[in-house]
């Protein structure tokens, strides 16, 4: 397929549509075999060269990512001189893309040349789309080759404001294990105040730590005030950024936007902001989609201003780092957290533990920190759940038995005086009765396998079939919703005296 669409290209015959049905083709592996071999002939290597000097600037643009997909590092040179004799700016980003899939180590020092002289350059209107995208790519190129550093985060001797985001349900459970720092209450969590950011590690029922930088909680919807109110004048970032951080800049950032903005105006806005950061910022601020140690979060408010936090990755939040295994199902660690947090009352030391449908081991381990028990069983039908389940309970330090089995086969010599589980759920309608079966049988297994007083702890996407089918032995203790959208409830149950 490949040597008929060249043959026509050498033929003169549409030349444009066929590099582009080659460059198409050139996504398979086969395909990419067939075009190395063919360039291995030097008349196919100078017509692919001659089309660098086409006059049709799209023919430059689709051979140049043509000698990218030859996987012949060779080329490198080629591309980057046909790169410095391009006179459309809107063909230049595509050799450097060709560039990426090369080793381009040979060019590297003239890609920072060019860098440089570009961050010099004050572009007119009309340029300065194409003059970004150009410095987006030069510097992916650079950074992909010599990775800087990472800043590392110290805190020292200074207070922070801190936005914490919670269940917004449930925020008063992570205000209750803060107590004792100033706090105030928010939509979506909680503002603090610490002079330690590490102490807000001991509560797992928060779900992102942001920053707060002094001198920038606002900025305004219009692109170049936004970027001069964020990395122009005094930078209050930057102060923020090199006061809590050893070494120098720059620093690498991503943006994300929250707003309401329909998805290409808000990709549009996005790409121009942070463009005009790293511009106004005079590069002590590269953005940067591969390699970035922070986030510039814009909130949209209730006017046409935006909220401004940062969320920072030097700050390292290793609260769930015993994680190394899950599946597409495994519970979110920080619902984990509050499931156990809510049913703390419940809860008590050295109790013989059950989780019957444990997948990677999550709810067992979030329980264990927060009361300490005795044994603790989890069961899974999930073969590579269970081992995923060992790896990560051996890296939280603890101790499960874990078994591979059908709940509804498992046996125990004596009785449990917990059991807490994420119950098993699904989407499809046509799946439904197979759920509501599945709860009938859970709740006859559980009582022969929970003491009479035991506690059962289910966090479930289907409060109705737990109410319809407790039966008269289990009380209902608690329903506390998690998400109203998801539909989950944190529900626990009393197993009857």
């Amino acid at each position: 397929m490949i040597e008929a669409y060249w043959n026509r290209i050498r033929d003169g015959e549409e030349i444009r549509q066929n590099l582009i049905a080659m460059k198409a083709a050139l996504k398979e592996d086969a395909a990419k075999e067939e075009w190395a071999v063919l360039l291995k002939n030097e008349e196919n290597r100078e017509l692919l060269m001659r089309l660098f000097r086409n006059e049709d600037a799209k023919v430059r643009k689709n051979a140049a990512l043509l000698a990218g997909r030859s996987g012949d590092s060779a080329w490198a040179s080629v591309l980057y001189d046909a790169y410095e004799a391009e006179d459309q700016l809107f063909v230049k980003s595509s050799y450097l893309s060709a560039l990426s899939e090369l080793n381009y180590s040979r060019v590297l020092d003239r890609l920072k040349k060019r860098r440089e002289e570009l961050t010099a350059c004050e572009p007119s209107a009309e340029n300065r789309k194409h003059i970004e995208e150009e410095l987006r790519e030069l510097s992916r190129l650079i950074l992909s080759v010599e990775q800087p550093k990472p800043h590392r985060f110290h805190g020292r001797g200074a207070e922070y404001t801190m936005i914490l985001t919670t269940n917004r349900n449930h925020i008063h459970v992570t205000a209750e294990a803060l107590k004792g720092l100033p706090m105030k209450t928010l939509p979506a969590g909680l503002m603090v105040r610490t002079d330690n950011p590490g102490e807000l590690a001991r509560v797992r029922t928060w779900r992102e730590a942001l920053f707060a930088v002094p001198g920038l909680t606002r900025c305004s919807a219009e692109i170049e005030e936004a970027a001069e109110r964020i990395a122009g004048g005094e930078h209050a970032l930057l102060r923020f950024l090199l006061s809590c951080h050893e070494g120098g800049t720059p620093f690498y950032f991503r943006l994300e936007v929250k707003s309401s903005l329909e998805p290409e105006k808000k990709a549009a806005f996005t790409k121009k902001l942070a463009a005009a950061i790293e511009k106004v910022s005079g590069r002590t601020l590269v953005n940067t989609p591969s390699f970035y140690e922070m986030e510039i979060r814009l909130i949209k408010t209730k006017d046409r201003d935006y909220n401004v936090v940062i969320k920072l990755f030097t700050w390292e939040d290793t609260r769930f780092a015993y994680r190394k295994n899950v599946t597409a199902v495994s519970l979110h660690p920080v619902n984990a957290a509050l499931t156990a947090a809510l049913a703390r009352p419940y809860l008590k030391e050295r109790a013989q533990i059950l989780d019957p449908f444990c997948g990677v081991g999550t709810m067992l381990i979030e329980r264990a920190r927060l009361v300490r028990p005795g044994t603790m069983y989890g069961i899974d039908s999930f073969g590579d759940a269970i081992r995923g389940a060992r790896e990560n309970t051996r890296a939280a330090g603890l101790s499960v038995n874990y078994i591979n089995r059908d709940f509804f086969d498992f046996r125990h010599e004596y009785l449990f005086d917990e059991i807490i589980t994420d119950m098993p759920w699904t989407v499809r309608a046509d799946r439904r009765g197979e759920v509501e079966v599945l709860y009938r049988r859970f709740f006859r297994k559980a009582a022969q396998l929970l003491k009479r007083g035991g506690v059962m702890i289910l966090y479930t996407h289907d409060s109705d079939l737990v109410k319809r089918h407790k039966g008269r032995e289990f009380r209902l203790s608690g329903d506390y919703e998690v998400s109203m959208k998801e539909g989950t409830h944190v529900m626990i149950l009393q197993y009857n005296e």
